[in-house]
């Protein structure tokens, strides 16, 4: 007896996918450049497959880690393919602006909600976010609470 194993997009025909048209490249979708990356997610958000799709993709990932998730399928890249599976809620499948790199170290900012993003909105002179203001919160407890600590093991001793 032979089991066939099915998928959910079995009888779909792929040649109306946005990806399968003669002016889109098909390396877009696989791309590490976000420009690609871009005109990728502008296809799949007009493309009448874009659901099928991502199901295919995700019953063929199963329970892949986040980086065995490779390409742009259904308008999510691997990460927010995994973040899906993981979660249950779908991601937006819009490209994240690219952040500047420092002018020093060259390094991606640290992005809102962290301590470092806090200290940089001081240097600015920005108005300091909530999420920023949590981190630095947050962390002005745990020195606190170390320094409580270490008076206490002191005491002890």
């Amino acid at each position: 007896m032979s089991t066939s194993r099915t998928t959910p997009t079995d009888r779909i025909s792929w040649a109306s996918a946005a990806c399968a048209q003669k002016d889109a490249d098909p390396e877009w979708w696989h791309s590490n450049l976000r420009k690609d990356r871009v005109k990728a997610r502008a296809r799949c958000r007009n493309c009448p497959l874009q659901e099928p799709c991502l199901a295919e993709a995700m019953h063929r990932e199963g329970d892949a880690r986040a980086a065995d998730r490779k390409g742009i399928y259904g308008g999510l890249d691997g990460q927010q393919r995994h973040k899906y599976h993981t979660t249950g809620i779908r991601p937006d499948p819009v490209e994240p602006p690219a952040q500047p790199l420092h002018r020093t170290t060259g390094r991606t900012p640290s992005g809102c909600g962290t301590e470092a993003a806090y200290q940089r909105h001081l240097r600015k002179g920005e108005a300091i976010c909530t999420p920023c203001r949590e981190a630095h919160r947050a962390r002005a407890v745990r020195q606190r609470a170390a320094r409580k600590a270490e008076r206490q093991a002191e005491f002890v001793s």
